[in-house]
This record gives structure tokens, C-alpha cells and sequence, in this order.
């Protein structure tokens, strides 16, 4: 059986909102949430039976674990402020290290490869949940808890926990964009995103069975150079989408060429 926590998350943004209710859903107690703006706290305490607090005085020592889940920036000034050394305390960054959190404390770090937004229903199973600790049995606390929300617990390093997150923004936030400037387009021809979401459902469900590079289509990998000059051309009024296709053509030609 899959060991039991009692936690105390510190950040009730994306991050800590979800988390809070995917702990609670999972059996570990949430002691408290934390965060500045009390209504904040609030919301993600509720949703894990937790006691709401904003300031750090209020913060109990009875935890297993303190998870910190502010902004990169905020980190360290918030681990220097805590009242109590005993629980480990870890964040959940992909690129900040973990000494941040202070010299001669127990501390590791539990990034989730994950997206999160506030309000929008998150599917956590499977997520990808990078561990970093010194203490054997801080590890074995956090592989436990990855475990316990159906995640896969990964043990890296800081250097290999940097390039999972370079390769995260590259491939879900730079997308995202992309979607962004395609919605965008379509919006300016009078046209509907939506005609295109069944197309961006099974480009990601693919993936399930081949890598990307065996998954191209389209004009580029095809070297259809009329259909691509001609699309070049619709876009001369969108100077930066026409200069991202040529961009993203050129990667195309090269890659297949490997």
C-alpha cells in the first residue's frame, strides 16, 4: 500500500490549485494552503479540506513535506522566510536548483511535466513527475507521492530536470503559440479554430504509436514547393506567421533530409 503524507502547499496559484485537490483525491492530508492573497488560499484549500492561510506565521511544523508552487522568482525568498526546518521542503520548478531552498535543510524538488490552468479539468495520470533529493528516503517519499497520483517518477539530476523543460516550453508552450497565431488567422478570414481541433486531437494521439519524426505530413516533408510558395503569398498582410512558416519549412526540409 502506497504510504500516506500530510502536506502543507505554499502557492495557490495553477500550480498548487491543482495539486492540492489531486493530493487530497489521492489520500494524503492537505494540512494547509498558503498563500498572500487569502482568497487565493481559499479557493485551493476547499477543494482539499485544508485550513486556508496568508501568512506565514500561521504555518504548522506538522507535515511530512512543505511543496512550494510560486513562480520561479519567489522561491528562495519564500524558503528563507519559513518558520520551521523540520518537514522536507521541496519545489516544484524544472529549472531552479534545489539549494535555493537553503543551506543544511532536507529539501528536493518534484517537478510535474504537466500544464495547469485554473478551471480547466486536468487528465494527471501518466504525467511524467521529475524527482530530485540527496536523502534516500526523501526520494522514497516523493517516488511514494508520484506514484500515489498515478504520475511516473523520473530521478534526475538538475542539468537532465533543465532540458525536460526546455524541451516542455518547446514543444507544449511554443505550440500552444502556434495554435494561438492559427486561431488568430482564421478570426481575420472569418473563420472558426474549432474547424481545426479534430486535426490537433489526433496529431497528439499519434504519438501514442511512432515517434514525431516517422509522424510529418504536409508540404514541407513532401518538398511540395508550389503549395508552399503559395501559402507564403496568403500571408504577405502577417509578416511574422509568413516568416515562422518559412522557418518551420525550412526545419521540415532539413530534418527528413537526417
Amino acid at each position: 500500500m502506497t504510504p500516506r503524507y500530510t502536506i502543507s502547499l505554499l502557492g495557490a496559484g495553477n500550480v498548487g490549485t491543482h495539486l492540492s485537490r489531486l493530493l487530497y483525491e489521492a489520500g494524503h492530508e492537505v494540512l494547509q494552503v498558503y498563500d498572500r492573497k487569502p482568497e487565493k488560499a481559499r479557493e485551493a484549500a476547499f477543494a482539499a479540506n485544508a485550513q486556508a492561510i496568508h501568512t506565514l506565521e500561521a504555518l504548522k511544523e506538522a507535515a511530512d513535506l512543505y511543496l512550494i508552487c510560486v513562480k520561479d522568482a519567489a522561491i528562495a525568498e519564500l524558503a528563507a522566510a519559513l518558520p520551521h526546518r523540520g518537514p522536507l521542503l521541496c519545489h516544484t520548478s524544472g529549472t531552479m536548483e534545489r539549494a535555493i531552498l537553503g543551506i543544511g535543510r532536507r529539501s528536493g524538488v518534484f517537478y510535474p511535466v504537466q500544464t495547469f490552468t485554473k478551471g480547466i479539468p486536468l487528465r494527471f495520470e501518466d504525467t511524467a513527475l521529475v524527482i530530485e533529493a540527496p536523502e534516500e528516503a526523501d526520494r522514497t517519499l516523493l517516488w511514494n507521492l508520484a506514484l500515489s497520483l498515478r504520475g511516473k517518477p523520473w530521478i534526475l539530476g538538475q542539468d537532465a530536470r533543465r532540458q525536460v523543460h526546455l524541451a516542455a516550453v518547446i514543444s507544449n508552450n511554443f505550440s500552444n503559440h502556434l495554435f494561438r497565431l492559427a486561431a488568430d488567422w482564421l478570426q481575420s478570414e472569418g473563420l472558426d479554430f474549432a474547424l481545426l481541433q479534430p486535426l490537433l486531437r489526433e496529431t497528439v494521439q499519434k504519438l501514442k504509436y511512432a515517434p514525431p519524426g516517422e509522424l510529418q505530413t504536409g508540404p514541407a516533408v513532401r518538398g511540395d514547393r508550389e503549395i508552399m510558395e503559395r501559402q507564403m503569398n496568403m500571408l504577405q498582410e502577417a509578416p511574422t506567421l509568413q516568416a515562422i512558416y518559412r522557418l518551420f519549412s525550412e526545419s521540415i526540409d532539413e530534418t527528413k533530409k537526417h
